[in-house]
């Protein structure tokens, strides 16, 4: 549980320094917005393992193809990108693009 006090702590704290950021200069306000993103992803990626190993026994319990996993998680991963693209695009000011 620590680990997300940590993420959500790091959240909030970049949060203060995009609004401070954003009254003087929008680019780098949207710099600190993408490198956040990023520094949850990377924290996240850590998680993914033992993800995979359920969804390894899941394949095999249920005699699932392998092929119909990578086509979930490739339409979960659009679906995720066009979320956090629609999300820097608001951030940015650009709402019609988002």
């Amino acid at each position: 549980m620590t680990v997300y006090f940590k993420i959500i702590a790091s959240s909030l704290i970049c949060l203060m320094m995009y609004l401070v950021l954003n009254k003087y200069s929008k680019d780098f306000s949207l710099l600190l917005s993408i490198a956040a993103c990023t520094m949850i992803l990377v924290v996240c990626i850590s998680y993914i393992g033992p993800i995979m190993q359920f969804l390894n026994k899941l394949e095999v319990i249920g005699q699932v193809n392998s092929d119909t996993i990578k086509v979930l998680f490739r339409s979960v991963g659009v679906g995720i990108l066009a979320e956090i693209t629609t999300m820097l695009c608001n951030d940015a000011g650009n709402s019609s693009l988002a």
